[in-house]
């Protein structure tokens, strides 16, 4: 009797065990819809960029502002929040964190033949990569001047789906840009991140960065802190085309995709006088895209010039993922 009942209690707790097990595995595994995300490095035209996909057959190339390389797309810090990226292999795009040349992993030309159109036929490039993969919607998100070399990209190949344009308008005040570049700016040589680069790279001078891209009360310290230690370059030669061409121009009006337009209320760089309100900016955005079948605009009051490192970067986020589902 001793015995049965000994052997009772073995089974009952080798059930319970049993059914624990299975209650942790269930809790621990992913979503039955979940599939595991494979990243791969892509090597094209000097350049190297990082291709994350879950077997998506839309892919987001991921292009950064100037002083800036994919390191702004996937943010180590808080990546669950501030890394653009990392939401979107969540919702279930495929991405591209692409390091423009001069930046990150990739090769550093001379700086004065680096320009917007330079890095826009690089951008062709890698495009054309992803339709070798069998993507069949390619969609080019830009930041600030990476914003330009997309609307360059876009304007002068024609063989994107879309466009997603972040920290830019058309609205930018030219002589506070100057202003700006001028206080916040220097060759990269003087820097000492920067060894070896030639006179023709510029990058922000030390603990400049929250003054020119942040606004006072909407951004983590913290943020703002990595951002100064993972600062890049940029040429003087893509500032001058980019803002000649790509801005001033304009070259969007060849742009014959759709398109959406996020920017910071409080972008002092990119959001002159006529962001003082959504409808009143959208209005003046929209005969720049003439030839683009649907345009939207969405302007975040209270942030700055870095969308996607400011409090709020997951509404940013779903803004963008919204525009991409619908």
């Amino acid at each position: 009797m001793t015995r049965m009942l000994a052997a009772g209690r073995d089974d009952r707790a080798s059930t319970v065990g049993a059914v624990v097990t299975l209650l942790v595995a269930l809790l621990l595994a992913p979503p039955a819809s979940a599939t595991a995300l494979a990243c791969e490095d892509m090597d094209v035209a000097g350049t190297r960029s990082e291709l994350c996909t879950s077997g998506s057959p839309t892919v987001l190339v991921l292009v950064p502002g100037a002083g800036y390389n994919s390191t702004y797309w996937d943010f180590p810090y808080q990546p669950e929040k501030y890394s653009f990226q990392r939401a979107m292999n969540r919702s279930g795009f495929a991405t591209v964190t692409f390091d423009r040349l001069g930046t990150g992993r990739s090769s550093v030309p001379l700086g004065v033949t680096v320009t917007s159109t330079r890095q826009a036929a690089v951008l062709h490039e890698v495009v054309q990569s992803l339709r070798d993969k069998g993507y069949r919607r390619v969609v080019l998100v830009g930041h600030s001047m990476g914003s330009v070399d997309a609307i360059f990209e876009a304007g002068t190949y024609h063989d994107v789906d879309g466009v997603v344009l972040t920290g830019f308008t058309h609205q930018l005040d030219v002589a506070n840009v100057a202003d700006g570049f001028r206080r916040h700016s220097y060759p990269a040589p003087l820097d000492p991140k920067f060894p070896g680069y030639d006179p023709g790279y510029l990058s922000t001078r030390p603990g400049h960065r929250a003054e020119m891209f942040y606004f006072p009360g909407s951004y983590d310290p913290h943020v703002v802190s990595l951002d100064e230690q993972t600062k890049d370059v940029f040429s003087a030669a893509e500032m001058a085309d980019g803002m000649a061409l790509g801005i001033i121009a304009p070259y969007s009006a060849a742009i014959t995709v759709p398109v959406l337009v996020v920017a910071g209320g409080e972008d002092t760089l990119f959001c002159g006088n006529g962001c003082t309100s959504q409808e009143a900016l959208f209005s003046l955005e929209r005969p720049y895209f003439v030839s683009s079948p649907d345009v939207r605009l969405h302007l975040r009051r209270g942030v700055g010039h870095n969308l996607n490192l400011h409090l709020d970067a997951e509404q940013v986020q779903a803004v963008v993922r919204d525009w991409l589902n619908g």
